[in-house]
């Protein structure tokens, strides 16, 4: 009998035991995607594992052929890209958290300012490359209208906006344009201090989620699509700090 149980399992579809997603995710992103993937994994037999990096080099991957089933991006302007070579239907994509920009210190006794930023004595700022990081981007927006004029401030440029705030956790750069879910939560900067970036300052950083090709035919991906769209990650992501993303 025992053998005859083996052997029924053995032709069990590969569904009951559950499948795998690869998701390439923005880096300011990854620590809460940690939380929704061990959530999401407690609601069934799927899993999904990350990818982490700046959204312009995991984009450049997935257009050179990387196995991802899925991309959270950092931006609208990446995903929009993917739709236009093809690789992204225009109905699998969809906004889910607004980002937030953060001044950073990583000592609490400092006090990060657009003043701290106009005092000639501040020599270096620490930002994401805006080439590959739409932190960035939006860091380089935020120094027009909080230090005009500072051609002379020195920029630290992170290959992520993850690496961003390693630098400056590391002092080499005594502030940091960085995400507050990196350092905070929905109630604000937690641990050294900070400067939210009034949301004016600099373009939106709409976080779109992409359903990619592969990811059509994953199950693990198409659950997971769900998830990632119901209550229960809505909460986990508003709670890490960022904004409210579209309604599932």
């Amino acid at each position: 009998m025992a053998r005859i149980a083996l052997w029924m399992l053995c032709l069990l579809p590969p569904l009951a035991w559950g499948e795998t997603a690869r998701v390439a995710v923005a880096a300011n992103f990854a620590a809460t995607f940690a939380t929704l993937a061990d959530r999401f994994a407690a609601t069934g037999h799927h899993r999904v594992v990350a990818s982490p990096g700046a959204t312009g080099k995991l984009v450049a991957q997935i257009l050179h052929g990387a196995p991802f089933d899925l991309l959270l991006a950092a931006d609208e302007a990446s995903v929009d890209l993917l739709v236009a070579r093809g690789r992204v239907r225009p109905q699998d994509r969809y906004v889910y958290a607004e980002g937030i920009l953060v001044l950073w210190s990583a000592d609490s006794r400092r006090s990060p300012s657009p003043e701290l930023l106009q005092d000639p004595a501040l020599q270096r700022v620490a930002l994401p490359n805006p080439r590959h990081s739409p932190y960035g981007r939006a860091a380089l927006a935020a120094l027009g209208r909080l230090a005009p004029g500072r051609g002379d401030l020195e920029h630290l440029y992170g290959e992520s906006v993850a690496q961003t705030l390693v630098f400056v956790e590391r002092g080499g750069a005594p502030v940091g344009f960085v995400a507050l879910a990196q350092v905070g939560d929905a109630g604000g900067v937690a641990r050294g201090s900070g400067y939210l970036v009034p949301a004016a300052f600099h373009p939106p950083l709409r976080q779109t989620a992409a359903l990619l090709e592969r990811g059509r035919r994953n199950p693990a991906a198409l659950a997971f699509w769900e998830f990632l769209r119901g209550a229960e990650a809505r909460r986990v992501i508003e709670a890490a700090g960022y904004r409210r993303g579209e309604a599932g």
